[in-house]
């Protein structure tokens, strides 16, 4: 299959679940038909996400998955440190930060937000607080949060990527379809500044509750999503123009570059893409995705249920978003 061929691919499905005439192909709980994954040319197939395969496992695997996942001592190791001044500074001033532990802030979110979308962003907030970027950790002297540690940063508006592109976030009344994305990537670069690795790693909540061997339309979108916009994504991107208003981002991308050569990843195949994903009433599934000629490859985890006693649950969740990122053999 050509790039260009990949892209359009890619287009054509992107547009195809952003139709508003998507949702009434849906059956409960936002269920994808499986009608149209077998049209649409997707195969999705159940994974365990073992914690204990090397990056050899996951090489061999048919498609590859292109991700490692990071063992739990990457959070055992580096503990929460309590005499950084984000702590000493508020206890000094009389107003303490809250206990920091999932058996606290946990609690807390389940005890007060009762509706799943609600409930689902702000445990998202919580996580990426957790295990991202958030709460001080000892780490080296100069690291300043566990993504940097392991060389991820989130992304954000302005980006070559286009966060602003439709289907990464839906959002509508409390009783619709809704969900929303947080979208990170690797930090190495090229000589010529643009981005080396085309996977990204998302955190998605969703507005509905999870059903066994399917995907939701949210999960489903923003993967889709992701990969569309790492394929017409530029090498080069002029983030200055956009801040002061000389140019804008538009929520349907860029579907036709002038030229091939002046994308990011105008030779990549795969545009892998492993999600978190938040889904009702209190669970957590893993998925990955990645192109395997034509067809869209998903596995897809079984649910885990967060709980404010389970600490391993939290921690496994940090080991999907802190993943290494793996690279095929030419």
């Amino acid at each position: 299959m050509t790039s260009a061929a990949l892209r359009d691919r890619l287009h054509s499905l992107w547009a195809s679940l952003t139709d508003p005439g998507m949702d009434q192909r849906l059956l409960s709980d936002n269920v994808v038909p499986s009608k149209f994954l077998i049209d649409n040319n997707i195969t999705l197939t159940s994974d365990v996400f073992s914690f204990s395969n090397t990056a050899a496992d996951n090489l061999n695997k048919k498609p590859p998955v292109l991700f490692l996942l990071r063992p739990q001592n990457i959070i055992t190791e580096h503990p929460i440190d309590f005499k950084d001044e984000f702590f000493t500074l508020a206890a000094e001033e009389g107003a303490p930060e809250d206990d920091p532990s999932p058996a606290t802030q946990v609690k807390k979110i389940l005890d007060h937000e009762w509706m799943f979308f609600y409930r689902g962003a702000s445990l998202a907030h919580y996580i990426e607080d957790w295990a991202m970027d958030g709460y001080p950790r000892w780490l080296p002297t100069g690291c300043p949060n566990l993504a940097t540690l392991c060389g991820i940063h989130g992304v954000a508006t302005p980006h070559a990527l286009n966060v602003e592109t439709r289907g990464f976030q839906r959002s509508g009344r409390s009783l619709n379809i809704q969900w929303e994305t947080r979208i990170y990537e690797y930090n190495k670069k090229r000589p010529n500044g643009s981005t080396l690795y085309p996977h990204l790693i998302l955190l998605g909540v969703q507005s509905c509750n999870g059903n066994a061997n399917t995907i939701s339309l949210g999960e489903l979108t923003s993967i889709v999503t992701a990969m569309r916009c790492r394929a017409y994504q530029s090498a080069t991107f002029n983030e200055q123009a956009i801040l002061v208003g000389d140019a804008k981002q538009s929520a349907n991308g860029d579907p036709a570059p002038d030229r091939e050569d002046r994308l990011a990843f105008k030779d990549e195949k795969r545009f892998p893409v492993i999600m978190v994903s938040l889904i009702g009433p209190q669970h957590v599934r893993v998925i990955y995705a990645c192109m395997d000629g034509s067809k869209l490859f998903i596995r897809i985890s079984g649910f885990h249920k967060i709980q404010p006693t389970d600490e391993m649950i939290m921690r496994n969740i940090a080991g999907v978003l802190l993943s290494r990122p793996l690279v095929e053999s030419t």
